[in-house]
């Protein structure tokens, strides 16, 4: 389809139009700004919302313009769709621009994942790391869903275990999925063991806001699981606490003494 003819005739055919006393009216540029046009009387057209809104999903049609997509989206989306629209027409633009081919190889840099390794150390040591999780738990849990939300989500799990086939095929993938994960799970205890820093500070240090002990695969006794991870020096803390919660890969914990 010739959105560009189509959008000429739409503009030939309003562009005389007369309106009644109390008519809401906007300005359009018939050839928009990004594309060259001025702000000349030639280049202006009177058109209600409705008109405009239209005008401007044919120039998205016709040129596939970020700018045009954006233009249209956030007229014509609701108050809550206006942020999306506005990122949708931003990554499209730099796409079409070359500026994301340009930034990638700046994603994966040695220098990156270090200062990405810096910044997640901060968030665990300063505590910001247990505020986000915390509160994206609290985003999740299922007391704050709407009656909506779970009768929808319980729709569609009930849908994909109505058939056998697809049954077998999600159990087989998620049987797949737990052998992954504790591979890599345990591959990874191993190698929190083999390549400690083993801060000896922290081995004999004390703490009053676990109830429990936790005990490393060599027998090493910690009052926390963050000091168990300060010691080692490799590994977070919440991930000691899971496995020695699960007693996995020779973690355990046990109460402390009254």
């Amino acid at each position: 389809m010739n959105y560009e003819k189509i959008y000429f005739a739409f503009i030939e055919k309003y562009k005389s139009q007369e309106f009644g006393e109390g008519v809401y009216t906007e300005s359009h540029h018939i050839v928009p700004r990004h594309a060259g046009g001025g702000d000349s009387k030639d280049n202006l057209i009177r058109l209600t919302y409705r008109q405009h809104v239209f005008a401007h999903r044919l120039l998205w049609k016709a040129y596939k313009k970020a700018s045009d997509l954006k233009a249209w989206l956030l007229m014509s989306g609701t108050e809550e769709s206006v942020r999306v629209a506005h990122h949708k027409a931003l990554g499209l633009a730099n796409v079409a621009s070359g500026h994301l081919d340009r930034i990638r190889l700046l994603a994966n840099t040695e220098q990156r994942q270090e200062k990405l390794k810096e910044l997640n150390s901060y968030k665990v040591k300063s505590g910001l790391a247990y505020v986000y999780i915390k509160m994206a738990q609290d985003v999740w849990t299922g007391s704050n869903h709407t009656e909506e939300f779970k009768k929808h989500r319980s729709k569609i799990y009930k849908e994909r275990y109505s058939s056998g086939k697809d049954r077998e095929r999600i159990l087989g993938m998620q049987k797949k999925g737990c052998e992954v994960k504790r591979e890599t799970s345990a591959r990874f205890s191993q190698e929190v063991i083999e390549n400690a820093e083993r801060n000896e500070e922290f081995l004999h240090e004390t703490s009053s806001f676990s109830k429990n002990l936790f005990i490393s695969p060599e027998g090493l006794i910690f009052q926390s699981p963050a000091l168990a991870a300060s010691y080692y020096g490799n590994v977070a803390p919440h991930t000691i606490d899971n496995w020695c919660k699960r007693k996995q890969h020779g973690w355990e914990r046990k109460p402390k003494a009254a």
